[in-house]
């Protein structure tokens, strides 16, 4: 897996969804039209999809900075495990 930096990962994910945005508002002016307009709103919504994704990523990143987000123990050499008893 790519390891991206926080902060392209975080531009990546809003570029994501202004680009939904801007895709969302030309299918609305192609069903004004009466063109074909739904493979624009499915693109929207996929641009959207991806996008929150990249940022939850991000977010996940900086938040991993500021305490143990892994659910692993701490590296202090303590277990749960009685050993010896």
């Amino acid at each position: 897996m790519l390891k991206l930096n926080w902060k392209i990962r975080l531009g990546m994910g809003i570029t994501f969804i202004l680009l939904a945005i801007g895709v969302f508002i030309y299918g609305f002016m192609l069903k004004n039209e009466g063109g074909d307009y739904n493979q624009y709103w499915v693109l929207s919504l996929l641009l959207i999809w991806g996008g929150s994704d990249q940022i939850r990523k991000a977010i996940g990143k900086v938040a991993g900075r500021a305490g143990n987000t892994n659910n692993k123990p701490a590296a202090t050499g303590e277990t749960d495990i009685p050993v010896g008893e």
